[in-house]
């Protein structure tokens, strides 16, 4: 089953349209408010208000390295989101080290949680980027 939702406010943002088993829906606004883009993803993905990262590489939480959270140097979000499948699961102490070490503030929490707190957060205009693996 497929949660539906949706964001008031969110022209010119990739807002979380609905999500459920093996899929994400993302909806992209032009700055008119005009929905742009809407894309069932399958694939484990990065998204920030300015940004969709398709495919990203890992699949499956027990995947997750430390190459995976470089593209977070660059995006530098307030917050990142780990949706974690299924399931909340805890990082590995090297990785937490590593987050912590390069100041990323993450909270891991099952993707349905993340694909919610993102579009609240983003309500909120925070800075949140969320890497969503599939649930």
């Amino acid at each position: 089953m497929t949660m539906p939702f949706t964001q008031k406010d969110s022209v010119g943002r990739y807002i979380i349209r609905s999500y459920g088993p093996g899929e994400i829906s993302v909806l992209h606004t032009a700055d008119s408010g005009v929905e742009t883009a809407h894309e069932i993803l399958t694939q484990s993905l990065v998204l920030t208000p300015e940004n969709l990262i398709r495919d990203w590489p890992p699949q499956q939480f027990d995947e997750l390295a430390a190459m995976h959270f470089d593209i977070f140097d660059e995006l530098r979000p307030e917050v990142l989101l780990l949706g974690c499948g299924a399931r909340q699961r805890f990082l590995p102490a090297d990785l937490r080290l590593l987050l912590a070490q390069r100041g990323i503030n993450v909270e891991l929490m099952n993707t349905g949680a993340a694909c919610r707190t993102y579009n609240i957060l983003l309500g909120d205009e925070r800075n949140v980027a969320a890497a969503l693996l599939m649930i």
